[in-house]
Order: C-alpha cells, then sequence, then structure tokens
C-alpha cells in the first residue's frame, strides 16, 4: 500500500538561484522590519522562524500575512503554525514582537560576518563573567525572527541538538550564525541583561 507524500508549504515553491541562507538574506538587514514586510507582499518570503521562550526550540509562523488596521498600517502577522499543506492553526505576531536581542562575546572569537560596537568598557562588565577577560567583549543587536524561503526543508527541535544544528547549517552561513548567537544569548542571557543595565542609556548601547 503506497502513501501519498506530504506536501509541505515551505517546498510548495521551488528554491530560488539567488536563495543562499547567507546572512544577508535571513536576518542581516539595514532595518529587518522593512524587509520582512517587503518580502511577505511580495511572496517571497515562505516562513519566519524564531525559538520558543524560555527554550532553544525553533517554532515558525508559515505563509505569513500581513494585518493592517483601520488606517493601512501593518500592526501584525497573520500565519500558520502547521506545514502541511490543508492542515491550518493559525497563529498571530504582533509587530511589537519583532524586536532585537543583545549579543555580547569576546572579540577574539567573534564572527566575521557579524558587526559589533565598540569595545564596552572594563566598568561595565565587573559583575560578569566577562571582567577577566584579555581580549576586548563587543556586542550587537540581532533580530529575534529569521527569515525562510520557499524550497527549503526547515528542522523543527532544539538548537542544542547537534543534528537540528547540522541541519541549519546546510540551509545556510546565515541560519547557523543566527542559531549559535540566539544560545549564546540565551546562555549568557544575566550577564548580558547585567551589561545592559549598567550602559543604561540607549545612545550608549547603540555605541556598544
Amino acid at each position: 500500500m503506497s502513501f501519498p507524500t506530504e506536501t509541505t508549504y515551505v517546498t510548495s515553491f521551488p528554491k530560488r538561484n539567488d536563495i543562499t541562507g547567507a546572512p544577508d538574506q535571513v536576518f542581516k538587514f539595514d532595518n529587518f522590519l522593512d524587509y520582512l514586510t517587503g518580502g511577505i507582499r511580495a511572496n517571497t518570503i515562505a516562513a519566519i522562524g524564531t525559538i520558543n521562550p524560555g527554550s532553544l526550540c525553533l517554532q515558525y509562523l508559515f505563509a505569513p500575512q500581513i494585518h493592517y488596521n483601520l488606517s493601512g498600517t501593518p500592526i501584525a502577522f497573520i500565519g500558520n503554525s502547521s506545514n502541511k499543506k490543508g492542515e491550518f492553526s493559525m497563529i498571530k505576531v504582533n509587530i511589537e514582537s519583532i524586536r532585537v536581542f543583545a549579543y555580547i562575546k569576546d572579540k577574539a572569537t567573534w564572527a566575521p560576518d557579524l558587526p559589533h560596537g565598540e569595545d564596552i568598557p572594563a566598568d561595565k562588565l565587573a559583575d560578569t563573567d566577562w571582567k577577566d577577560f584579555e581580549d576586548p567583549i563587543v556586542g550587537t543587536l540581532i533580530p529575534n525572527f529569521f527569515i525562510a524561503y520557499f524550497g527549503q526543508e526547515l528542522p523543527h527541535g532544539d538548537l542544542t541538538d547537534e543534528e537540528i544544528m547540522a541541519k541549519l547549517v546546510r540551509l545556510g552561513s546565515g541560519y547557523e550564525l543566527w542559531a549559535n548567537t540566539a544560545k549564546a544569548a540565551v546562555e549568557c542571557v544575566d550577564n548580558i541583561l547585567t551589561v545592559i543595565d549598567e550602559i543604561k542609556e540607549p545612545e550608549s548601547i547603540k555605541q556598544y
């Protein structure tokens, strides 16, 4: 007895030749929200992904559409939590939920594809695990969502699972980089919050 092949939404169209999974296609944009809304309007984005709050498990919003208020301003993204064609479980992500998270690390092992701010002063690191590092400590801000395109097989699971990470690596360097920064931010969240609290002023946070 044969079973029909499961059709997923993201594989309902072939992968475009120009989709490499590089960081500047996945999350690294001058204005992530503008690119995201533009891509959804142009129907080039199959899904947006993130991790569950309080864990490192991947979750996705498939077939995203923009929800507008009466004045025509985008206020939310509406989509399906299921990737199976014909199966529907609607979810909504408010525009305010598309934010950035801080990623802080020693400059010596910083990813070359990721820009960073100025060296964080030693007094801002006093109560963290970085206080005695010889190498400068630097930081950046990363969108809390990443973009997935048609023709990609998206993994589901925990970022601490080596098999899940291997699947993300095969999707492209941007997915690997986003996942590694997300993992590091979760693992170092207490230190990161301490540094941000010490810096305080928004302009100074942008500087560092």
